[in-house]
C-alpha cells in the first residue's frame, strides 16, 4: 500500500472507534517507512483515543523529531497546516491526558501546543488547571490570568485563579480578585463568588466565617440544584471547614459527598480516608484507599498516605517494627514518585507518634524529611538537606554569625498552644518572665480562641498572629525578618510542623515540648535540660544539641486539694496516669509480672479524650494480660484536683518506659507524691528521673542519691521495685516526704529563664 492509502485506512479505523487496529497499522507502517512523521502521530492519536495517554504522547514525540529531522518530500504538506495540525493532535492529547487525570502528561502536550499555536484561546485554561493540578500554582495563575484576558466573564476561571493565588500564599493579590469580582446581575446568586469568599476566609483561619456563608439556605439551595460548576470541591471545602470546627460527623459526610460526586477523586479518598484515622479506624481508611487504587489505579498520594500512617497506640511490639520497616521501605524507594500535594495533604499529621515507639528515630526522620522536601508542595520551596560533606555545627556558625548584636537582635517564640494545653504547663510563666527581658522579642502563634495565656503574654511582647495557612504563614514569619525562632513544641501541631520546613529566620532552634529530634534540615538547635540527657546523646538529634544546666521551664505548680481520706480497700492499687498512647507494649510484659506477684493488685489508667485510642488500649491489655486485665480499671477524665487526689490515693505511681511522664511527674512531685519510673536510653524516656536529679542536686541533704529507690534500670528492676515500695508504706511515705520537701524547686523558673536569656543573646552559645 501506499502512504496514502495506508493513512486513509488508518483514518477510517480511528473513525469507526477501531483504536487498537489503527495503532497497530500505524506503527506497523512506521517499521516501513521511519523517516515519515504522519505514522507516529497517527499512532498518538490511535493510543490516545485508547485512553493510553503516555504512550500517545511518546507517538507524538516522536512525529516531531521526524518534522524537525526530515527534508522537503513530494507529499509534504506546507509549513502552516503541519504546524496547526501538530498542536491540534498536541492539544487533543493534552485534553484527553487532562480529562483521565493524567496531569504530567496532559502538561507536557499542552505547553506543547501553546509554542505551536500561542493564540488558541483553549489552550490557556485547560494548561492552567493541568498546572494546577501539578501543584505548581504560580505557572497556573499566570494561565488563568492569560485565559480571563479572553473570557473575563468566566467566574470558574476566576474562582481557579484565587485559589492558585492561596495555594502560593499570595493573600493579599487573592483578596485583591475577590474584591474587582464583576457583580451578578441582581436576584442571581454567585455561587462561584460566594465559594471564594469562603476559601479565603478558610486561608486566614476564620472556619466559622466561611462555613456560615456554605450553610445560607441560597447557598445551599443552588448547590442542591446543582448550580455548582464544582460541587465536589464544594463539598471538600466545607468538610474542612467542619473538621476544623470538630464537627467530625458532619466533616465524615461531606467528605463522603465529595467522593460520590468524583468518584476519582484522590484529595477527596484522601480527605475521608484521613478523618477515618483520626477517629482511630484505620482499617477503615486503608480499606477505603485501596479500593480507590483498584477502581482508578495506581495512585501515589494514597499509596503514601497508607505507607506513613502510625496508629496511636500500636497493638504490640511486632506493630511497631511493622509500621517503622513498612514507612522505611516506601521513603527508600520513594524516588520516582511526583509531587503528591500538599505537605499536610500527603503526611496528614506530623510524625508524633515515632516519639513513643522507644526507637532512634533520627534516620526515619530524616528520611521522612527528604522525601517531604523531594515529594510535596515544599519542593523547591523549603531549606533542602545541606548538600556534601557540611557538618551542622559548621552551618550553626555560620548562620550564627549573620546574627545582630544582642541589644538589636530579634527573637520569635512559636506554638499553635497558647491557651489551655500542656505545652503551656510548660513555658508559659518562662515566656511571661523572659519577652520583658528580650529587647526585639515577639510571640508567634496562629489563629485561635482568645483566652487569658494569650492576652497576659500581649502585654509581654508583641503577639503576631500568623495565617491559617502553610504558605501565608511562610511569608508572614519571613517577614518579621527574626534572628531566632524558637519553635516550644515542634511536632505536635501539622502547621508548625510543616513551617519548620522553612528557613523563617537566620537561626531557629526547638524546646523540648515534644522531646524527639526532628529530622528537618531548617532546625539548627536543639535544646534540653542536661539532666536529662544521656551520656553522647549529641548523636540521637539532627540538629546541634544544647544542654543547658536548667530545666528549660517554668512549669505551673499544681493547685493540689487538701488531702482527704483514703479509699477504704483490700488490695494495693498501682496507678499509671501517663496517657494511653504513652504506654508502650513492652511495659504491659512488666504490668503482667507485677499482677501475677501481687494478686491483690488492682491497674488504675485514665481514659484517653479520644475513645477509640481507650479501645484500642483495653483490646491490646485483654490480649497480653489474659484473665488479669479483669483487674485493671480505667478511671474517667477528670480536673487537676481530682487527678491529684488519684495520685494520692494510690499506693504506688507508674511512670511508662521509653517515654516517661513530663506533667504528670511534675504534678506528682509537686503533690509530694513519688512516682517510680525507669530511666530510658533517650532523653524522652529520662524526664521523670531527670527531675529527681535535678531537685537533688539543688539541696544539701538528703544527698544526691535521695531518689534512687525510684529509679528502675531495667524491666526486672523496675517490677522489683514497685512490689516492694506498693509493700512498705513507710519507706513510700520517706519518699513522698522528701519529694515534698524538694519539689518546690522544680517549680523556681528562675535559673530557666536566665539560662535561656543567655543563650540567646550571648555570642558564644553558637560556637
Amino acid at each position: 500500500m501506499k502512504i496514502r492509502q495506508i493513512s486513509a485506512a488508518c483514518n477510517e479505523l480511528l473513525r469507526a472507534g477501531r483504536n487498537d487496529e489503527a495503532a497497530a497499522l500505524a506503527e506497523s507502517a512506521a517499521a516501513s517507512f521511519p523517516a515519515e512523521p504522519v505514522w507516529p502521530m497517527l499512532a498518538a492519536r490511535a493510543h490516545s483515543a485508547a485512553g493510553r495517554h503516555k504512550t500517545a504522547l511518546d507517538f507524538a514525540q516522536a512525529a516531531a523529531r521526524a518534522r524537525a529531522t526530515a527534508g522537503h518530500r513530494e507529499t509534504a504538506p506546507a509549513p502552516a497546516e503541519v504546524t496547526a495540525a501538530t498542536a491540534d493532535l498536541w492539544c487533543a492529547l493534552g485534553l484527553a491526558a487532562l480529562a483521565d487525570r493524567a496531569w504530567p502528561q496532559s502538561e507536557r502536550a499542552l505547553a506543547e501546543a501553546a509554542r505551536l499555536d500561542p493564540d488558541n484561546p483553549d489552550i490557556p485554561p485547560h494548561l492552567a488547571a493541568a498546572l494546577q493540578s501539578l501543584h505548581r500554582p504560580d505557572e497556573a495563575a499566570a494561565w488563568y490570568r492569560k485565559a480571563l484576558t479572553a473570557a473575563p466573564g468566566d467566574m470558574p476561571l476566576r474562582l481557579n485563579l484565587l485559589l492558585c493565588l492561596l495555594a502560593d500564599g499570595k493573600t493579599d493579590e487573592a483578596e485583591s480578585l475577590l474584591r474587582a469580582w464583576p457583580e451578578p446581575p441582581p436576584g442571581t446568586p454567585c455561587l462561584e463568588r460566594v465559594s471564594a469568599r469562603a476559601h479565603l476566609l478558610e486561608a486566614k483561619g476564620r472556619h466559622e466565617e466561611a462555613l456560615a456563608l456554605l450553610e445560607t439556605p441560597e447557598f445551599v439551595s443552588c448547590a442542591e440544584s446543582g448550580g455548582i460548576v464544582d460541587p465536589a470541591r464544594v463539598h471538600a471545602l466545607r468538610g474542612r471547614l467542619l473538621y476544623a470546627s470538630e464537627r467530625f460527623a458532619e466533616a465524615r459526610a461531606a467528605f463522603e459527598a465529595a467522593l460520590r460526586v468524583a468518584p476519582d477523586s484522590p484529595d477527596a479518598a484522601n480527605a475521608l480516608g484521613s478523618l477515618l484515622l483520626r477517629e482511630g479506624r484505620g482499617e477503615d481508611a486503608s480499606a477505603l484507599w485501596d479500593d480507590f487504587i483498584r477502581n482508578n489505579g495506581p495512585t501515589p498520594l494514597l499509596e503514601a498516605r497508607k505507607a506513613l500512617a502510625i496508629p496511636p497506640v500500636p497493638a504490640s511490639a511486632a506493630e511497631i517494627e511493622e509500621i517503622r520497616r513498612r514507612m522505611a521501605d516506601f521513603l527508600r524507594d520513594a524516588e520516582a514518585l511526583p509531587i503528591l500535594g500538599h505537605p499536610l495533604a500527603v503526611m496528614g499529621l506530623p510524625p508524633f507518634s515515632l516519639a513513643f515507639h522507644g526507637k532512634d528515630d533520627k534516620e526515619l526522620l530524616r528520611a521522612l524529611a527528604e522525601f517531604m522536601l523531594r515529594h510535596t508542595t515544599l519542593s523547591g520551596r523549603a531549606e533542602p538537606a545541606a548538600a556534601g560533606p557540611v557538618r551542622k555545627a559548621d552551618d550553626v556558625r555560620r548562620r550564627a554569625a549573620a546574627l545582630r548584636s544582642p541589644s538589636k537582635r530579634r527573637i520569635g517564640f512559636i506554638s499553635a498552644h497558647f491557651g489551655n494545653h500542656t505545652g503551656m504547663s510548660y513555658f508559659f510563666r518562662l515566656l511571661e518572665r523572659l519577652c520583658p527581658r528580650l529587647p526585639h522579642c515577639r510571640i508567634l502563634e496562629f489563629p485561635q480562641k482568645d483566652n487569658p495565656y494569650r492576652r497576659a503574654l500581649a502585654e509581654r511582647a508583641p503577639l503576631i498572629t500568623l495565617p491559617g495557612n502553610l504558605e501565608g504563614a511562610r511569608a508572614a514569619a519571613a517577614a518579621l525578618d527574626l534572628d531566632i525562632l524558637v519553635y516550644l513544641d515542634l511536632g505536635m501541631d501539622p502547621l508548625t510542623w510543616a513551617l519548620a520546613f522553612f528557613r523563617s529566620a537566620r537561626l531557629q532552634c526547638a524546646l523540648y515540648g515534644h522531646p524527639m529530634t526532628t529530622g528537618i534540615p531548617a532546625l539548627d538547635i536543639f535544646l534540653t535540660p542536661a539532666c536529662m540527657e544521656p551520656e553522647g546523646a549529641e548523636a540521637l538529634y539532627s540538629e546541634e544539641l544544647r544542654t543547658l544546666p536548667c530545666l528549660l521551664s517554668g512549669f505551673t505548680p499544681p493547685s493540689a486539694p487538701a488531702a482527704g481520706p483514703r479509699e477504704k480497700r483490700r488490695g494495693r492499687v498501682y496507678l499509671c496516669a501517663q496517657s494511653l498512647f504513652k504506654v508502650h507494649p513492652d511495659m504491659d510484659a512488666m504490668l503482667d509480672a507485677v499482677l501475677r506477684e501481687d494478686a491483690e493488685a488492682e491497674l488504675r489508667f485514665f481514659v484517653s479524650a479520644r475513645d477509640h485510642e481507650t479501645r484500642a488500649f483495653q483490646e491490646r491489655l485483654r490480649r497480653s494480660l489474659g484473665a488479669s486485665a479483669a483487674r485493671v480499671r480505667l478511671l474517667p477524665q477528670c480536673s487537676e484536683a481530682a487527678f491529684i487526689a488519684a495520685l494520692r490515693d494510690a499506693d504506688l505511681v507508674l511512670d511508662t518506659p521509653h517515654f516517661s511522664g513530663g506533667s504528670t511527674s511534675y504534678k506528682a512531685l509537686g503533690a509530694g507524691v513519688p512516682v517510680l519510673t525507669m530511666e530510658g536510653a533517650f532523653m524522652r524516656g529520662r524526664q521523670t528521673a531527670g527531675l529527681y536529679r535535678f531537685a537533688a542536686a539543688s539541696a544539701s541533704s538528703p544527698g544526691p542519691d535521695c531518689f534512687d529507690g525510684l529509679i528502675a534500670r531495667s524491666p526486672a528492676e523496675y517490677c522489683a521495685k514497685a512490689l516492694e515500695l506498693a509493700h512498705s508504706p513507710d519507706k513510700r511515705h520517706e519518699l513522698g516526704r522528701v519529694s515534698a520537701a524538694l519539689g518546690p524547686r522544680l517549680f523556681e523558673c528562675g535559673d530557666s529563664v536566665d539560662g535561656l536569656e543567655s543563650f540567646l543573646l550571648s555570642s558564644d552559645s553558637f560556637s
